[in-house]
C-alpha cells in the first residue's frame, strides 16, 4: 500500500478492460479531406454500450466568415451517428513481444488493470498518453501547416467540436478525435496502453 492505495497484479485480482477504435461516416469524410486516418479511441468495460453513447454525441465544424477571426457559429454536421468499431489488425511482423498485461483481442486491445486502479483514472492517463495523436494537436504542428500551405485559421477550422448541449454549440470543446490508423498502428497502441497503465499507477501513488 502506497499513499493509501493498493496495487496488486495477480491474475485473480486484475480487471480487464478493452480499448477500441471507432470510425463513422463523418470521420471517414474528414479522413479523406485531410489525408490522415481519424478515429476515436476509448477504454471501456462494455464496447457496445460505449458505441451507443458515441452515436448520440453531436459534432460540428467551425465556420470562419470572410474577414472574421473567430470560429462562431459552429455548424452541426451529419454523419457522426453511425459509429462502429474499426478493428486493430494483427501486425504482419512484430518488432518486439507485446508488453505484459496488454494484448490484441478480437480487434480491440485488452488491458489488465491492477486492483485499486479505477477505470476512469486509466482513461485519463490514456488520454494524456495519446495527446500528441489528438487531431486538434496535430493541426497545430508547424510542419503540418506548412505541408498543407495552411494558415493559423486552419487550427480552428480543421478539428471538429462537440456541444455541451444537444445541437447547442454556444459552449463547445474539441472532439476527442485521434490521428491513428488501426490497420498499421496496433503495435504502437499496445505500448501506449501499457504506458498509460504505468502512468496511472504512478499518478495514484504520487497523489
Amino acid at each position: 500500500m502506497v499513499a493509501g492505495r493498493t496495487f496488486r497484479t495477480s491474475a485473480a485480482e486484475e480487471r480487464t478492460v478493452l480499448i477500441f477504435a471507432a470510425a463513422c461516416s463523418g470521420s471517414a469524410q474528414l479522413s479523406g479531406d485531410l489525408g490522415v486516418p481519424v478515429v476515436v479511441m476509448q477504454a471501456t468495460d462494455n464496447v457496445s454500450r460505449s458505441i451507443t453513447r458515441l452515436r448520440k454525441t453531436e459534432y460540428g465544424s467551425a465556420v470562419l466568415w470572410p474577414g472574421a477571426n473567430n470560429l462562431f457559429p459552429v455548424k452541426f454536421e451529419h454523419g457522426w451517428d453511425d459509429w462502429s468499431v474499426a478493428a486493430f489488425q494483427t501486425p504482419s511482423s512484430w518488432t518486439m513481444p507485446a508488453p505484459f498485461g496488454v494484448a490484441l483481442h478480437h480487434g480491440t486491445i485488452s488491458v489488465d488493470l491492477p486492483e485499486g486502479l479505477p477505470l476512469n483514472e486509466f482513461r485519463e492517463a490514456l488520454g494524456a498518453t495519446l495527446r500528441r495523436q489528438r487531431l486538434d494537436e496535430v493541426v497545430r504542428d508547424r510542419a503540418w501547416l506548412e505541408a498543407r500551405n495552411a494558415d493559423l485559421r486552419d487550427v480552428l477550422v480543421l478539428p471538429r467540436y462537440t456541444a455541451a448541449k444537444k445541437r447547442d454549440f454556444k459552449s463547445i470543446r474539441p472532439a476527442d478525435l485521434l490521428v491513428v490508423d488501426p490497420l498499421i498502428d496496433t503495435e504502437r497502441m499496445l505500448w501506449i496502453a501499457s504506458a498509460a497503465v504505468i502512468a496511472a499507477c504512478g499518478h495514484a501513488v504520487a497523489s
